[in-house]
This record gives C-alpha cells, structure tokens and sequence, in this order.
C-alpha cells in the first residue's frame, strides 16, 4: 500500500467473475481466464448465467441434466490473453460402464475382478461458440445470433445416439503386457455432429451420410462373460 490520501489498492476491474462461492475476482484485463459452471447453475439459475456472460449451446436431441448430473460441469469458457473466448457448453455423456480383467491361466479356477460404474459423467464438451472482447449478447437470450454486436462464431450440433454401445476390443479380449491377464471394456455414450457453424454474415452447413467405420458393437458381443463360478 502507498501512502498518503490516494493509497495504491487492486482496481476494480468490470466485469468480475470468479468462484461460486459468492467470492469474486477481478477478470484482469491481457490475462488468460477460465470459468466453469454447473449443470443445475444454467437450469436453475439462468439469468445470474446470463448475466455473468454465459452462453448455451445449440444442439438437437440435447437436455440439460439437472437431476443426475446437476453438480456436474456443464459448460466452461476460457479466455486468452487478446480476449478471445472459447465456450464450451456442450457436455456429452458416458454411463454403464464396465471393465472385466481375468487371468489367462486358469489352473485351479477361474480367477478375475471386475468393475461397474452405471453413473453417468461427462467424457467431452463440444466447442459451441466463440467470442470476442466487443461480444454483446443484445437479446440476452444466452445464445450468439444475429443482432449481436461484436464478433461472434456459433457452432451447432445435432444427437446422433444417446446410447452408442463400444467395445475394446470389438469382440474376445486384450492381452495384458505382461502376458499373463487379458481384458475388455464396454459401456455407453452419447455422440454429437456438428450441423452448422455461423457467424453475423456467414453460415456453414455440414451435410453428413451413414459411416462405414466407427460402429458400434451388436447386443450379441454384449452378451455377459462366463466363468466356472458365475456369470457376470
């Protein structure tokens, strides 16, 4: 602190962000800045959201969970040092997941451990807008459109599965580096495509057709493994 009338003090910067714990930091203006929020903050509280410049996604088939997945992160930003922000307020989810380990020698029965996990979390978050340092969201309707002052690029997207079965492998096991356990996993996911990237005065459209790749696994290799003691 200096001295005399007009001591030196930390400026108050507008706007101010920080924790959500009711504590707020200054946004220093050239430094790097992330900020997250909850599921239940942007359902339950969606004008403080709006206010503290949150945006939300656009996204086909998607709902916010506010139930299983309230306390969970749904959507964070990060701005750089230029002012350039990076929303990402799109979560996708993982959930009924199961790992199965089980030794390749069997002598003296089988031997094995296992592990579920039914909850559902967050495995990505798909980018969903960018935003500069002159970005007003004119209509507060928590969404970049056209009417917005300031630059500003949207990305929208559409569900393409909210049960997309994997398997690793595809079918039998992984062998295990040291030779003597092997291995598999499976579990469910939600996928997302990007439809549409827009900005004030352009609109990009992704028109997509059925891969021939990247499928995901029938019910038969779902099917539960079988030892000497139980089925799993």
């Amino acid at each position: 602190m200096g001295s005399g009338p007009n001591p030196i003090y930390w400026p108050s910067f507008l706007p101010q962000t920080g924790l959500n714990d009711g504590h707020t930091a200054p946004n220093v203006p050239g430094s790097k800045h992330i900020e997250y929020f909850s599921n239940q903050e942007m359902v339950t509280q969606r004008a403080t959201m709006l206010n503290r410049g949150f945006l939300d996604c656009s996204a086909k088939g998607f709902v916010r969970d506010n139930i299983s997945a309230g306390g969970q992160v749904g959507g964070f930003r990060i701005t750089n040092p230029s002012g350039v922000t990076y929303h990402f307020s799109l979560p996708a989810y993982s959930y009924d997941e199961y790992t199965f380990t089980q030794k390749k020698d069997n002598v003296g029965g089988d031997r094995f451990n296992y592990l579920k996990n039914p909850n559902k979390y967050a495995y990505t978050w798909y980018l969903t807008a960018v935003t500069g340092p002159d970005y007003v969201d004119r209509n507060q309707d928590g969404l970049p459109s056209v009417g917005d002052w300031g630059y500003w690029v949207s990305l929208e997207y559409g569900q393409w599965a909210k049960e997309y079965r994997w398997r690793n492998p595809g079918e039998n096991f992984n062998e295990e580096l040291d030779k003597n356990f092997k291995s598999y996993s499976k579990g469910k996911k939600e996928l997302y495509y990007l439809n549409r990237i827009s900005t004030n005065t352009h609109t990009a459209l992704f028109i997509k057709e059925i891969r021939k790749d990247g499928k995901g696994v029938t019910s038969s290799n779902e099917n539960p493994v079988t030892t000497d003691i139980f089925s799993i």
